[in-house]
């Protein structure tokens, strides 16, 4: 199960000093598998080498840009809903991931980012093995010595 205080950091985004009144707000969801897991980013319009992903001190941080697709002194603006400028996510990794195997792919305007567990993180089946037969513990009595007191 993905801990509560992974999503909680994870909805961290940090303001961009270009930008204080607004920034580009970017949808995420994490998914999590049996050995892995799955971070996807809604990025419409961005081109993959505008994508920034690093990894430091278990912080996974993607950021870029987004574009506007217009100037605002082309037209008078009535609705703005849609965003643009710069965007950055961080989240803060609490479980150990293979950072070697940590791949990024870039289709259609979403971001697919997998991130492998570690061996040791990733949960195992223990067998039990035994017969039908029922338990017996037998309990072992310790005689004192008859020059105890």
């Amino acid at each position: 199960m993905l801990n509560r205080r992974w999503i909680i950091a994870f909805r961290h985004n940090t303001i961009n000093p270009d930008t204080p009144s607004r920034q580009a707000d970017v949808p995420v969801d994490v998914l999590e598998h049996k050995t892995c897991f799955q971070v996807l980013v809604n990025l419409p319009g961005v081109q993959p080498q505008d994508i920034d992903i690093t990894l430091q001190n278990s912080i996974l941080q993607i950021s870029g840009s987004l574009p506007r697709g217009y100037s605002e002194s082309e037209a008078t603006i009535h609705v703005k809903e849609r965003y643009g400028g710069q965007f950055k996510r961080r989240i803060q990794l609490q479980l150990p991931i293979d950072i070697e195997n940590i791949s990024a792919e870039f289709q259609a305007g979403v971001l697919n980012l997998i991130l492998p567990k570690t061996p040791d993180a990733i949960p195992r089946q223990i067998p039990v093995h035994g017969s039908e037969k029922p338990l017996v513990i037998e309990s072992h009595t310790v005689e004192k010595s008859k020059n105890a007191k």
